[in-house]
């Protein structure tokens, strides 16, 4: 502030004094004239009358004044009558050093003027200068006290009006900044740093309501991801896990220090590891925003645990380096279900056996795997008398029937042999093993004798029969569809056939007395 008033105002200061000077100098000047004139005018009696004592008197009088240096009065013929210097020790000085005013001292007689005399009076220039800078520098003095005086006023309310409440909001500033709460501004007042002030306040006020509301949120959101029943998780580029939620330590054993930091394929069973390191570039790649793949993750506890892993791609690129959001999602309960399903929709629910789709399904593996090399049977073999039980007896006493058939017949099969039960009265057993041809004879031989064993019905005994087909691969068929009708085409009765069991079935009833056989 004092340099920008010294450089406003230092200019006009000095042409001030420059012009104020020269203005005074003119009207002592002009003073010394109009003094010249009067003296002049009061001589001009004394000399008209040559009285020359009050002559000398007049001029001794004159001469009392400070800046005249001498005055010097002279008659109509230049002779001096009165000379009076205030230098004691010189008459005269250098011109340089004067200022000669010279005065023709007139006097009138009717009407007429006389030139009685000259009146010479010469004045210190320098005191005259002096005079004129001693009143200037008078002003000049007055107007530095009074801008000090403003300066130091205005100084005094800056520091009170501007400084002050700078420098607290400053320091609240700083507060905020080193403590990370808000600090307000006790300052108010109603000019524009009063609402500068009141605005950082109001500031404050609502940064402190946002933070509070983030801070909620953010923990609502912590506790949605700790706590939600999904296994979350999030891994950096270099497949390093950064982050897991509680739910995923609780689910898989393991404690967060011993899991952070470590890379996920090292949890991922090594059958899959090559599986999912090839879904994972996919990302890297930016081939896709997501992917979504089942692993077997390895459990703390040794167990394995089969997951559906999906995987989106995290477009925050901060120093955290995250690079995917990742959701592990245990589907050991989903793929037992989906087994229970397919075992269901493959088997037979009344003999537990498997269905036709089921046992076709094997015979075409077996086949795949066999290769032409190996061969293989298909037994196919039907009750001879079923229809008739349940036309007589019952459905009920039909199911039970096929439950003891299925039962019986399972007990005459190897470890590696395939039964099933196509619908009705209808079997077929699948061999897959060596001398598989004299294998398959010996067991129609070995069903026939158990099935024409009696079957106890609660009462009532039956005794069955069955007739059975033998086809092979891959000398009756190359494929499942066919052996199956090879097999079937053996097992069809002539009519001759069954016209003989018909009678032997009315023949044993009545021979029964009543007891069904």
């Amino acid at each position: 502030m004092f340099a920008a008033l010294i450089a406003v105002n230092g200019p006009l200061l000095v042409t001030f004094f420059i012009v104020t000077k020269d203005t005074l100098e003119r009207e002592m000047i002009a003073k010394k004239r109009v003094l010249l004139d009067a003296n002049s005018k009061a001589l001009s009696k004394v000399l008209w009358d040559f009285d020359y004592e009050n002559l000398r008197k007049w001029t001794v009088a004159i001469a009392n004044d400070r800046d005249i240096f001498s005055i010097e009065i002279l008659d109509d013929n230049d002779k001096r009558l009165a000379f009076v210097s205030n230098n004691e020790n010189e008459t005269n000085i250098p011109e340089k050093e004067e200022a000669l005013f010279s005065k023709e001292i007139t006097h009138a007689v009717d009407g007429t003027d006389h030139v009685v005399g000259i009146l010479r009076i010469r004045f210190m220039s320098d005191r005259i200068s002096n005079a004129a800078m001693g009143e200037v520098g008078k002003s000049v003095i007055l107007f530095i006290v009074s801008t000090i005086s403003v300066l130091v006023a205005a100084l005094i309310a800056n520091r009170f009006m501007i400084t002050r409440p700078l420098l607290r909001l400053n320091e609240a500033i700083e507060a905020t900044h080193r403590s990370g709460t808000r600090t307000k501004v006790d300052w108010s007042s109603s000019d524009e740093l009063g609402r500068v002030t009141s605005a950082f306040n109001d500031m404050q006020d609502s940064l402190d309501q946002d933070e509070a509301k983030l801070l909620k949120a953010n923990k609502r959101l912590a506790f949605l991801y700790n706590n939600t029943p999904v296994m979350l998780y999030s891994i950096d580029r270099e497949d390093r896990i950064i982050k897991v939620s509680d739910y995923w330590l609780h689910a898989t054993g393991y404690s967060r220090k011993n899991v952070i930091g470590r890379k996920f394929r090292e949890f991922i069973h090594h059958e899959f590891k090559e599986e999912y390191l090839n879904n994972r570039s996919l990302l890297s790649t930016g081939r896709n925003e997501t992917v979504e793949f089942t692993s077997v993750f390895e459990k703390a506890d040794g167990s394995q645990l089969d997951v559906l892993i999906t995987e989106a791609k995290d477009y925050d690129d901060s120093s955290s380096g995250r690079r995917s959001l990742s959701v592990m999602t245990d589907i050991c309960k989903l793929k037992a279900a989906e087994a229970e399903i397919l075992r269901q929709a493959r088997t037979d629910f009344l003999t537990g056996l498997l269905n036709r789709e089921g046992f076709a399904d094997r015979l075409n593996t077996a086949i795949e795997e066999a290769g032409g090399s190996l061969e293989i049977a298909v037994l196919f073999f039907d009750l001879d008398r079923f229809k008739w039980v349940n036309d007589n007896l019952g459905h009920f006493a039909g199911d039970r029937v096929l439950q003891s058939v299925s039962r019986e017949v399972s007990h005459l099969l190897d470890e590696g042999d395939c039964f099933g039960r196509f619908g009705g009265d209808e079997f077929a057993i699948m061999l897959s093993c060596n001398a598989v041809r004299k294998r398959a004879v010996e067991l129609a031989t070995r069903i026939n004798r158990v099935l024409n064993k009696p079957i106890d019905l609660g009462g009532r005994t039956l005794q069955i029969s069955a007739s059975v087909g033998i086809s092979f691969y891959p000398e009756n068929a190359m494929n499942a569809e066919d052996l199956l009708k090879a097999s079937v085409c053996c097992n069809v009765p002539s009519e001759k056939q069954r016209k003989k069991r018909s009678l032997r079935v009315q023949r044993e009833i009545r021979q029964g007395g009543g007891q069904t056989t």
